[in-house]
């Protein structure tokens, strides 16, 4: 309806305000669409019909994919059995806002189809750096946004197929228990809580430098050798395997903290003995050092409650931090402070100790839907977050909105807080693993809804950060554009070389007289069609100095241009270095009387 269309016309001013586009309508098969053109390479073609909006973009002409979409007809990705396995894992929500499906496997083989096409080979590191990030073992990835018991709720499901290595070994840990999250406070206003065993990562971490780049494993463990002859003590040998897989990370108000300072952290620990003595290592280290500027570093203990807590004092220094922590059982209590670790023990550990984050309404509600097989749990207090930015957020709206074009805003339809607040839900997520690979949900938005009005200060804000990167992205694109055809430039002059006794061709013409290059091939995006973009040096041969310029852009700007070397390569270098080599090129000609007036003195 009047939705759509409204949403088509903000899309088209969208394009147009970036000033890169070519945009007109046309018929395609009396079906009236709008296209849209980036540089005759990129193609944008989208039309409405009842409620719904079709977008289609290709580097060719995509009219038969749009026609097919408004149709109805062609290969339906619902038919497939892949998309529906990555739906049926995530667990469809009840009214989905928005999807997107990736196959994973498809696009790898599209990228080295391309970058084949255009560069050649593949580098042999690029599959051992795809194999190690997990890219090789992931099929497809599946994410969709929907209505939720907490109002918003995201899902995304990796599906693997293979063995969990490299980056992947992160999910490669045994579940949350519920007792751990039974040491988070129901009041926090924030929490994480996970299973990592830093000791099995540090392994792999070491196995995979070690498989892509031997040298850096080297230096990597002669750096740790290096700190272990300082310090005392192993990071890989004696800390990792002293820490256990759980940890736990929450601030609460009774911490007292400012921003970060009531954080507080709870860890598994394997070998308390061997931290302690790591812990007054690290104290013996610091002391030389501060009793140059005539402080003093010392452990202090302090009895709280049958148990001890250890403090980190410094005495002669405006120091504002005091890090604590205390061994209670197999864990340790640690924070910024001492008293943020009696709280912790008072309301995690002791008998009296009140409701955990489990009680809170919002994780009640969804967590135990989530926790099957979760290896990590975070939660945010919304209300708590809103409250503490409201304020600005208020400021930096009314700022962005009054810098819109329109002239319709007004500042007094922005929302109130407890407008703000009004069915706002805390925020719950976690990952999860099993034999078909990982999940990631997420319960609550972080922040609410936006009103119409806000929205449009949103735009506006994000317009004007946007903008500008566009710009500058669609310039870093013409570059390598041009970067490309210099370098295919070169290779059709060599291509000629080899039947004219190693000369290369009087002029640029005749690659294209002889089949060679095409017309395309000679224009740069960055000049536009019709424009002699491309300065050729003609008189070379094959055997003439590899540091010899072939053919170069007419330089824009000051800050450079795309060059291709005798021998081959192309890059694009600043215009200090472009004059010294279009220089250095022309004086090995024995040629200096053709350098341009602009690069003879410099």
């Amino acid at each position: 309806g009047g939705g759509t269309t409204n949403f088509a016309s903000s899309f088209r001013e969208l394009l147009e305000s970036t000033g890169e586009f070519e945009i007109e309508r046309i018929s395609v098969e009396s079906q009236t669409v709008q296209r849209a053109v980036l540089d005759e390479q990129v193609y944008f073609l989208w039309a409405t019909r009842d409620d719904k909006f079709f977008l289609v973009i290709g580097a060719e002409e995509p009219q038969a994919e749009l026609l097919a979409m408004l149709g109805g007809t062609g290969e339906k990705l619902a038919a497939s059995e892949r998309f529906k396995a990555c739906r049926k894992k995530a667990g469809i929500a009840p009214k989905p806002l928005m999807c997107l499906y990736a196959d994973v496997r498809s696009l790898v083989a599209d990228f080295r189809t391309v970058f084949e096409a255009i560069e050649g080979e593949l580098p042999p590191m690029v599959d051992g750096v795809l194999r190690e990030c997990g890219v090789s073992a992931t099929e497809a990835l599946y994410g969709e946004i929907g209505d939720g018991e907490l109002g918003i709720a995201a899902k995304l499901f990796i599906k693997i197929d293979g063995q969990r290595t490299g980056l992947l070994k992160f999910w490669d840990h045994e579940p949350l228990k519920q007792q751990d999250l039974m040491l988070i406070p129901q009041d926090a206003f924030w929490a994480a809580a996970f299973n990592l065993d830093w000791n099995m990562m540090c392994g792999e971490t070491f196995r995979v430098l070690d498989e892509l780049e031997p040298d850096a494993a080297m230096a990597v463990t002669g750096g740790l050798g290096m700190v272990q002859s300082i310090v005392g003590f192993s990071i890989t040998d004696d800390l990792l395997p002293a820490l256990g897989d759980t940890w736990i990370l929450y601030d609460a108000p009774d911490h007292g903290g400012f921003l970060i300072t009531g954080m507080a952290a709870i860890v598994d620990v394997r070998k308390a003995d061997a931290l302690q003595n790591i812990f007054s290592r690290l104290v013996e280290l610091g002391s030389p050092a501060l009793a140059e500027a005539n402080a003093e570093l010392s452990i202090m203990d302090v009895k709280h409650n049958g148990h001890t807590i250890h403090c980190v004092t410094v005495n002669g220094l405006p120091i504002p931090l005091a890090p604590a922590a205390c061994f209670v059982k197999d864990r340790v209590v640690c924070g910024l402070s001492p008293q943020t670790v009696k709280i912790v023990l008072d309301r995690s550990f002791a008998k009296t100790a009140g409701p955990s984050i489990l009680e809170q309404p919002d994780v009640k509600a969804v967590w135990p839907k989530m926790s099957k097989n979760a290896q990590s749990f975070y939660y945010t207090d919304n209300h708590f977050a809103m409250r503490s930015m409201y304020g600005l957020n208020l400021l930096i709206q009314t700022a962005m909105a009054s810098m819109a074009p329109t002239k319709d805003f007004n500042a007094g339809s922005l929302p109130t807080l407890p407008e703000m607040l009004t069915d706002l839900h805390q925020g719950v997520a976690g990952w999860s693993a099993d034999e078909d690979g990982l999940l990631f949900t997420s319960h609550g938005a972080l922040m609410p809804a936006m009103s119409a009005n806000s929205g449009l200060a949103t735009t506006a804000m994000l317009t004007s950060i946007l903008l500008p990167s566009l710009a500058r992205a669609r310039e870093l694109a013409k570059r390598a554009v041009s970067q490309a055809n210099l370098r295919g430039i070169g290779q059709c002059c060599y291509i000629y070389s080899n039947d004219h006794e190693e000369k290369f061709p009087p002029n640029l013409e005749v690659l294209i007289d002889a089949n060679l290059a095409t017309r395309k091939m000679l224009e740069s995006p960055r000049h536009g069609p019709g424009v002699d973009a491309y300065v050729y040096i003609a008189g070379q041969t094959a055997n003439d100095d590899a540091r010899n310029i072939l053919a170069y852009e007419r330089p824009l700007g000051d800050e450079g241009t795309a060059v291709v070397y005798l021998d081959g390569h192309a890059e694009w270098v600043d215009t200090w270095r472009f004059g010294e080599d279009l220089r250095g090129t022309y004086k090995r000609l024995d040629r200096e009387d053709e350098i341009p007036e602009e690069y003879r003195e410099w």
